[in-house]
């Protein structure tokens, strides 16, 4: 299977573009032949925006030329630089699994753009910017792209996000599943609060008591995403569903044409 792998330690990423560009067209761009497959592709970086002025920055992914979120990218995160300069460093990490692609010669770069000021992507030693793209040798697979509405919880414990749209059924051999989940969430209300991200495998949650991803959102919008790789399951029929819950006040995630909600899942060898 095709795969590539780009690490770039040194030289900060800067833009201020209010629209989507490369963020870095030759270092950051990846070309795989690949066989009629789908492709996961995922980003790793620390970003934001300032130092003196707050702001959104937004991150997105091209497959051929062709961005693959709404408006607003895959992702969307609030960096707060006019209260605590750079400090205030937000991570814009998360993985997208494409359609099937036909077989041939693909390209994948990674976007980006800022509402205001300037928003900074590190690129040292110690904090890289990591992008990665892998032809995914699947037995089968399956992938919910949603794109109208809005979903909300105000259910202090775990429930479905959407039993009906974010539910995936395959049947597997004794095999492992990757699960790849990108969504934008944020907590309304002074004070914020807490929002807690999982995977129900079988009627199981996965994670423990904040499930498999915490975030604290104080009517900001933070990165939801998720990447878990499964136990090896039995084989037969298995079902996987995403939940959440909220500590505080109610939260919101993003599905619409700005920032699509991504959820796939991948029987891997």
């Amino acid at each position: 299977m095709a795969a590539a792998r780009k690490l770039i330690t040194s030289g900060d990423y800067t833009t201020t573009s209010a629209t989507f560009a490369d963020v870095d067209s030759s270092n950051l761009s990846i070309t795989l032949a690949t066989s009629g497959r789908r492709v996961l592709v995922a980003f790793s970086g620390i970003a934001f925006v300032g130092p003196t002025v707050a702001g959104n920055v937004s991150f997105d992914f091209l497959v051929d030329g062709v961005r693959q979120g709404g408006t607003e990218g895959l992702m969307i995160l609030f960096s707060d630089g006019l209260s605590f300069g750079s400090n205030d460093i937000q991570n814009p990490s998360f993985s997208y699994l494409t359609a099937v692609l036909s077989a041939g010669i693909h390209t994948f770069k990674p976007q980006w753009r800022v509402s205001a000021s300037t928003a900074t992507l590190r690129a040292s030693a110690t904090a890289p910017t990591v992008f990665t793209a892998q032809e995914v040798q699947d037995f089968v697979s399956d992938r919910k792209l949603i794109t109208a509405g809005v979903y909300t919880t105000s259910s202090g414990t775990f429930a479905d996000i959407d039993a009906a749209n974010l539910s995936i059924t395959l049947s597997t051999g004794a095999r492992r599943l990757l699960v790849s989940f990108s969504s934008v969430v944020f907590v309304g209300g002074f004070g914020g609060g807490n929002v807690a991200l999982d995977l129900l495998i079988d009627g199981v949650r996965q994670g423990g008591g904040y499930g498999l991803l915490a975030i604290f959102s104080d009517l900001s919008n933070q990165n939801g995403s998720i990447q878990y790789l499964t136990p090896v399951l039995s084989a037969g029929s298995h079902t996987i569903k995403l939940q959440w819950r909220i500590d505080g006040n109610g939260a919101t995630m993003k599905a619409g044409i700005d920032v699509p909600v991504v959820f796939g899942v991948i029987e891997v060898a």
